[in-house]
């Protein structure tokens, strides 16, 4: 099974995460030390995008650059990607080469359609050293107005739809065009945070200029995002700068919201997120090298549907109520009704000869962030009481709290492979993988999000774990139920991280105690 992560199109500009590529068509070589503020963003060695230094430790650039659009690749770690400084060659020896601590997405990029908010800030391991080839480059201190005349760099293709890169840094002069004639282009939305800019027929940016700076007055003005590959006389799309001072303040002070990508749902009209569940907008959870399970194996499992289609997980713990992830229920500020979920119980073949109960109503945790995916816990609460059997039945709490090294068990009808997004794809028998719980500390270094001490890790081997689907199904050790699905990388390529059900288990007794639950479970606990 595998997770899905709803994880920071049209024609972004970078080369390695696919989405339409930027690059310099019809310009020139850039002198050397022209643009000391140039970057080139590496991932592993090879360049994905530009970037522009704006402080000793600070690079801006694109969100798109560490984000796919389509989230069929895995994010790149921090220690995975490596800033190339003061040179015009992106193969000299005569540049150097900066190691990252962290990067930050804007909290609300879009990866569908407009990619709005396409902004993302580098912070370094150690300062630069400034000198005549690598300098920063100022912020605007007003918006930039039309006919502007403004200057393009980077390394990206000089020709498409050849896209080899050069090796020299390439500049081209582009004018500031309006966004109702860019959008009039383009034939979808322009932002007023996103500014537009053409060169005519032959002249623009292309495939590995993503992220890189646009320049007026030596001041930041845009930040390469997207555009029609390549230089076909239709204008540019850059993220416009001069709308995200306090942002980009902020995130250089640590202050603004991180872009969280979790394993969530996957295909539902609502789902753009980084969690696990199949259909609402978080990355998804699913279970990737698993194994089909017994029937009756696992009476406590759930499925969640939407509008009578899957979407997460859950787990019985009383007669009355599942107990799931919150992600799966509410997207940002937007709740599902109740009226459009149903809990079918009793079956491991989802089209099979389950039974459907409708809900009454449900409560997520107060403390939830779609942000940061803390708190990710519900209980719903059915419409009439389970009736249990050898095939639907409770599962106990945890009595104590799960040491690293323990041996688990995941189960869910997440898709079986990362390709498998759509609903046809998705596995019709309820599938399981043993997992082994994992340090909090182990597990942070394979993620760039803080992991909290609410939550709890599990890892097989890459190649094996949740996704797309996963989302609200039970981590299981004996016949304690430790652990939500959460979110993590697609699918199977890191530890997937849980709520953690042992810290949460007075919350979870004032909401049973609450609904009245019948009185052998008006406490949740070990049975």
């Amino acid at each position: 099974m595998s997770v899905k992560i709803i994880g920071c199109l049209v024609t972004l500009l970078a080369v390695v995460y696919g989405k339409p590529p930027s690059k310099v068509v019809g310009g020139e070589q850039a002198e050397r030390n022209e643009f000391p503020h140039q970057v080139s963003i590496r991932d592993r060695g090879e360049h994905i995008c530009g970037g522009a230094i704006i402080s000793p430790l600070h690079i801006l650039t694109a969100a798109h650059c560490f984000v796919d659009e389509d989230e069929k690749v895995a994010l790149p770690h921090p220690s995975d990607i490596e800033i190339l400084v003061g040179a015009n060659d992106k193969n000299s020896r005569l540049g150097q080469e900066y190691k990252i601590l962290k990067y930050e997405c804007h909290e609300n990029y879009e990866t569908k359609k407009s990619d709005r908010n396409d902004i993302a800030l580098i912070t370094l391991e150690k300062p630069l050293v400034f000198s005549g080839s690598i300098k920063p480059i100022n912020l605007p201190k007003k918006d930039i107005p039309l006919n502007s005349v403004v200057t393009a760099s980077g390394w990206g293709a000089t020709d498409y739809p050849n896209t080899k890169l050069p090796k020299q840094l390439q500049k081209v002069e582009l004018k500031i065009v309006d966004n109702k004639v860019c959008q009039d282009s383009h034939k979808i939305k322009i932002y007023p945070e996103q500014v537009c800019a053409s060169g005519g027929e032959g002249k623009g940016v292309c495939v590995g200029d993503s992220g890189g700076p646009i320049i007026a007055n030596n001041e930041l003005v845009s930040i390469i995002s997207w555009g029609r590959p390549c230089a076909k006389g239709v204008p540019d799309v850059g993220t416009r700068v001069f709308n995200y001072l306090s942002w980009i303040e902020n995130a250089m002070s640590s202050k603004s919201p991180q872009k969280k990508y979790n394993l969530s749902k996957s295909n539902s009209s609502t789902e753009q997120k980084t969690s696990l569940p199949s259909g609402h907008g978080k990355p998804p959870s699913k279970i990737v090298g698993g194994y089909i399970a017994s029937a009756r194996e696992f009476p406590y499992q759930v499925s969640i549907r939407y509008n009578g289609k899957h979407i997460c997980g859950g787990s019985i713990i009383s007669p009355l109520h599942i107990l799931t992830a919150a992600h799966c229920i509410v997207t940002g500020t937007i709740r599902s009704p109740v009226n459009t979920l149903r809990i079918f119980v009793g079956a491991t073949d989802k089209y099979g000869f389950g039974e459907e109960y409708q809900v009454a109503t449900y409560n997520y945790h107060s403390g939830y962030s779609s942000k940061t995916n803390q708190n990710d816990i519900a209980v719903i609460t059915l419409a009439r009481p389970l009736i249990f059997s050898n095939s639907v039945r409770p599962i106990g709490a945890p009595r104590n709290d799960t040491p690293a090294g323990t041996t688990a068990i995941a189960s869910g009808w997440g898709a079986y492979d990362y390709e498998s997004i759509n609903e046809y794809y998705s596995p019709s028998k309820l599938l399981k993988i043993n997992m082994k719980i994992v340090s909090n500390e182990e597990c942070a270094r394979s993620h760039v999000y803080q992991i909290f001490t609410e939550q709890i890790c599990a890892f097989t081997a890459k190649g094996r774990g949740m996704c797309i689907g996963d989302s609200g199904g039970p981590l299981v050790v004996g016949d304690q139920l430790v652990g939500i699905v959460s979110w993590g990388k697609p699918c199977g390529r890191a530890p997937d991280i849980f709520t953690r059900v042992y810290s949460y288990l007075p919350w979870i007794n004032r909401i049973l105690a609450s609904q009245r639950a019948p009185n052998n479970y008006l406490l949740y606990k070990q049975k």
